[in-house]
């Protein structure tokens, strides 16, 4: 785990306008985990798009250093899975556990994603 000062890894202000971006694009399964999990539900706070280092996660919880990605149909493509691969590694540099869902999970078995 490497050791860095918060504001130089987390939450770059050079970021705020794609983080910004990002929460403005309402895909419809990030909107339905984060009407699951906003205001504390699971005990913990969560943030939406919250970016460690070049790179943005989905949801974030910073007590836990949980992030949470949710992957459409384009996470199956090569390029997609080697990216994440490298997003995965990096973000795991600062000991930050992150865990994916696809859209069918958080649609479809909600209740299984929460748990």
């Amino acid at each position: 785990m490497e050791k860095v000062k918060n504001n130089l890894v987390y939450n770059q202000p050079c970021l705020k306008s794609i983080r910004k971006k990002l929460r403005q694009q309402d895909i419809p399964a990030e909107k339905v985990l984060w009407n699951k999990i906003r205001n504390k539900q699971l005990k913990y706070k969560f943030r939406r798009q919250y970016s460690v280092g070049r790179y943005v996660l989905d949801f974030y919880c910073p007590k836990v250093k949980l992030g949470i990605e949710v992957d459409g149909a384009t996470h199956g493509n090569k390029i997609e899975i080697k990216e994440d691969i490298e997003k995965e590694n990096f973000i795991n540099r600062f000991g930050v556990k992150i865990i994916r869902f696809i859209n069918f999970d958080i649609y479809y078995e909600i209740d299984g994603v929460l748990t």
